[in-house]
């Protein structure tokens, strides 16, 4: 048996399925890349639309640009990415904990903090604080978020990841 074998069928059933005529929306194609971990390529084709094209930069391919941009290390330009989202929409407070996310990347643990907080209440914000706390040596804060880690796949991983270190 081949490895990632079957992924390769699903992958030409896609592509015959679409008849010659039909074009891949721009949408279609940045999620097609970032399905195959194809960050740069996503990043750079939205950079592309948005600048050479002129076509409209939306909210949805502002998010998938800062999550590519993300995922290739760049953080500050994420950070940028998501600070324009916030002055267009201040109430959509999720961002706020991608730009955390992306601070504390940079090590920059005290702004990460900052702008965790200011992040909706959810498992996503707890994970974020908890490993703050645990780069800045917050005991309390450590524990605190530590008895929050319940439940679901990701805070277990979280807290596995911590007893690794």
């Amino acid at each position: 048996m081949i490895v990632g074998g079957a992924k390769k069928k699903s992958n030409q059933e896609n592509k015959e399925s679409k008849t010659p005529d039909q074009q891949e929306s721009p949408e279609e194609y940045v999620l097609r890349s970032i399905e195959s971990r194809d960050y740069s390529g996503a990043a750079t084709f939205i950079e592309f639309v948005r600048d050479e094209l002129n076509l409209p930069y939306t909210k949805e391919l502002a998010l998938w640009h800062g999550y590519s941009l993300f995922h290739l290390g760049q953080y500050s330009d994420a950070i940028a990415v998501y600070e324009n989202l916030l002055k267009e929409d201040p109430e959509d407070t999720i961002l706020y904990l991608y730009i955390a996310s992306c601070n504390f990347y940079n090590q920059d643990y005290e702004e990460a903090r900052s702008n965790a907080l200011k992040g909706p209440q959810c498992d996503f914000r707890t994970r974020l604080i908890f490993h703050i706390a645990h780069q800045t040596n917050d005991e309390n804060e450590l524990f605190q978020t530590h008895s929050q880690l319940i439940g679901t796949l990701e805070n277990q991983l979280s807290l596995a990841a911590i007893h690794y270190m």
